[in-house]
């Protein structure tokens, strides 16, 4: 298990969203967590705020994130299709093939 204060975690592949509305866009970057660059990608084992079963896919998943103004960051898990959001960054995370957590990176616009 690895904890966020021990080790150094680098951020390596991202998504990113973007939403038109009237007269405003609002963007989301998501990025994948790895431990050091070479190494596995993490899931976040902290309880999650949101968890949605039989989650489309990872764009679906991030949308939802995206669209959740308490959603700071979430968990993917391909093989259950389930989306975890969180709401505060978690600490404590697992090499699990099955789970990508991605983290929500503010973009600015100018």
């Amino acid at each position: 298990m690895f904890h966020l204060g021990e080790i150094a975690v680098l951020i390596l592949a991202s998504v990113r969203l973007v939403k038109g509305e009237l007269g405003t866009v609002r963007t989301a970057e998501y990025d994948v967590l790895r431990n050091n660059t070479g190494g596995p990608i993490l899931c976040a084992t902290d309880q999650p705020h949101l968890v949605r079963a039989n989650t489309r896919s990872l764009l679906h998943c991030s949308t939802s994130c995206r669209e959740n103004d308490q959603c700071l960051n979430f968990n993917y898990k391909d093989t259950a299709s389930i989306c975890e959001h969180f709401s505060g960054y978690p600490f404590k995370f697992i090499v699990d093939p099955s789970c990508r957590h991605y983290a929500v990176r503010p973009i600015i616009l100018f």
